[in-house]
């Protein structure tokens, strides 16, 4: 009689015996794994053995036995690559090597120096533009705490990580606003620079004079499981704390005067209908808010300034290489004269540029040499209260170039 019960890896030299100890016949079975449990299989390979003529029901009964048997008896090699077959079948499967490249590459990473201020994935570069940030405006926030951000232009790189920052500072909500926050952005490029922002406040390794909350108030901004162990980085993010707006300013549908700071580095350049722009930015601050802009007036390539000499479609256009042409001087009025008090904190100038004015183009021929050779250049604005004087005056720092 044919055992009914599961066979294991001791049941094999009764399964031999039982096929005429044909070897090759019992590979066989092991082989083919699953597939045994098809009875046609089993009655085509049992016709192979000599002198093996079952009757139907011991049919049955050998291939319910050997079914059992087969997945047991498999030998290691096949079960490793059936497992790995099924693996990598899997949506988001990583092969052991590629998690030992992105390990490596994580490694390498957190070791980048960045002079510049240029890689938006490193934690010490986010650090440095909030601090300075802070260190210009955080005596004049009104309230110190609880008050809301725009954070404009925030990119599609690691755009998370400044927002984070901004709320241990004491904001109590941040918009953060880019038209490239779409869906079909990639999880990991919001993921990445929050995770590394996170992990590095929670243990320590950063710190800032500025930050009002403490580390586990990280808890209000994100949540920390849904962060590290889910698989949508917007489901994890605490929206009464942080919001993401697919958009640009002069879009977004936000409350008059609920702003309590604007924040923007290497934005307003970009700005197409700058009119607009600033319209919506001195109806979004409140009175006694405050805006920090870093602005890079430079054209984004090698020759600093070759927009003087070139030609445009129009003057409120959008530019072929995506810039408006303001100068830093242009920007001081635009905000006075909504309702600012502005100020030029520093600024960065190129006095051996070669400034050939009679090849100007005609729009930049009344500018001064401050406007002309200044490259970069951060600007500071409070809006006006109603019965409030102007901005404490601070002492402008200004960095002179080749």
């Amino acid at each position: 009689m044919f055992p009914s019960e599961p066979i294991t890896n001791a049941r094999l030299p009764f399964i031999r015996t039982t096929l005429g100890q044909d070897r090759r016949t019992v590979e066989s079975f092991c082989v083919l794994g699953p597939a045994v449990r098809h009875d046609h299989v089993v009655n085509r390979t049992l016709r192979r053995v000599p002198g093996v003529i079952p009757a139907a029901r011991r049919v049955r009964c050998l291939a319910r036995a050997i079914a059992a048997a087969a997945t047991s008896v498999v030998p290691v090699s096949i079960a490793v690559r059936r497992t790995l077959r099924a693996l990598r079948a899997r949506p988001g499967w990583v092969p052991s090597e590629g998690i030992e490249l992105v390990d490596g590459l994580n490694v390498a990473l957190r070791q980048l120096g960045d002079a510049d201020g240029g890689n938006r994935w490193l934690h010490h570069r986010w650090l440095a533009i909030f601090d300075g940030q802070f260190d210009a405006v955080a005596a004049r926030l009104d309230p110190r705490a609880d008050f809301d951000v725009l954070c404009m232009g925030a990119g599609s790189r690691g755009p998370l990580a400044l927002p984070l920052l901004l709320f241990l500072g004491g904001a109590r909500c941040i918009h953060v606003v880019d038209p490239e926050l779409d869906d079909t952005l990639p999880d990991w490029r919001l993921r990445w620079g929050l995770q590394e922002m996170a992990l590095r406040v929670m243990t320590g390794d950063i710190a800032s004079p500025h930050f009002v909350r403490r580390p586990a108030a990280i808890e209000q901004f994100v949540d920390l499981r849904r962060l590290f162990f889910g698989t949508d980085v917007r489901a994890a993010l605490r929206t009464d704390t942080v919001r993401l707006l697919r958009a640009y300013v002069e879009d977004c549908r936000l409350a008059a005067g609920s702003i309590g700071l604007v924040t923007s580095r290497s934005v307003l350049e970009h700005v197409a209908d700058t009119a607009r722009c600033f319209d919506t930015l001195a109806e979004l601050v409140k009175p006694g808010g405050m805006m920090y802009h870093d602005i890079d007036l430079t054209a984004h390539a090698d020759d600093p300034f070759a927009f003087y000499f070139e030609e445009s479609d129009g003057e409120h256009e959008r530019r072929t290489d995506g810039l408006n042409g303001l100068r830093i001087g242009d920007y001081v009025r635009a905000f006075e004269s909504r309702g600012f008090d502005a100020h030029v904190l520093t600024r960065t100038m190129l006095d051996r540029y070669d400034l050939v004015r009679r090849g100007l183009r005609p729009r930049f021929r009344d500018y001064g040499e401050d406007d002309l050779r200044c490259s970069r250049a951060v600007l500071v604005c409070q809006k006006r209260r109603a019965t409030a004087g102007p901005m404490p005056s601070t002492t402008e720092k200004s960095r002179r170039a080749s």
